[in-house]
């Protein structure tokens, strides 16, 4: 019995310390990201770190139905591409917490507040690391804003099997980004 015990915890903090020094897998580049989002070449683009106060974070919290961690969502990346002056799309930069590490996204975000793609950026998990990076997954966001109430897991996303902590992740982070937005720009409408 003893025995047992010992071997389970022995891989249990085996298996977390795999997790925890996992380096990240990259899956794109933000630059490639990027050039996706703005594909037109004739889009001028703008980059804007943005730091929310706590009154900010307070906001982005109720919009998006989250609850933001100080360390993971002091900053975020704004890109704007403007044409002839316009703005025609947005895409926002963040991180999303899954077991103690990150899976860095890139959401790109129509002028009404609507995703139009997700990207995952890098992720580390050693298990399923490639399923939720998969266009089946991904492309179930688009069209999808917050006051549709269709941005939530098993509602209007789908979940991965065997990944559905970071499914979920992805859709708070969606959710956070999109509230981001609506915060700094008054984009798309209030859930």
């Amino acid at each position: 019995m003893k025995t047992c015990l010992i071997i389970l915890i022995t891989m249990s903090i085996v298996f977390t310390a795999d997790i925890i020094n996992a380096k990240p897998k990259e899956f794109m580049s933000e630059e490639d990201a990027l050039r996706m989002v703005f594909s037109d070449t004739t889009i001028s683009v703008e980059k804007v770190e943005f730091n929310p106060s706590k009154e900010q974070m307070t906001r982005i919290e109720e919009l998006a139905n989250v609850v933001l961690d100080e360390g993971w969502d002091s900053k975020h990346n704004v890109y704007i591409g403007k044409k002839n002056g316009k703005v025609v799309r947005y895409a926002v930069v963040g991180n999303c917490k899954f077991k103690r590490q990150p899976i860095k996204y890139m959401l790109g975000v129509e002028p009404d507040g609507t995703v139009f793609n997700l990207f995952v950026l890098s992720y580390t998990n050693p298990e399923y690391e490639d399923v939720i990076a998969e266009r089946d997954f991904l492309d179930q966001f688009k069209g999808k804003n917050l006051a549709g109430g269709e941005l939530t897991l098993d509602d209007g996303i789908d979940g991965v099997t065997h990944a559905t902590v970071s499914s979920g992740a992805l859709v708070r982070g969606s959710r956070k980004a999109l509230a981001v937005l609506n915060v700094l720009y008054g984009v798309g409408a209030k859930p």
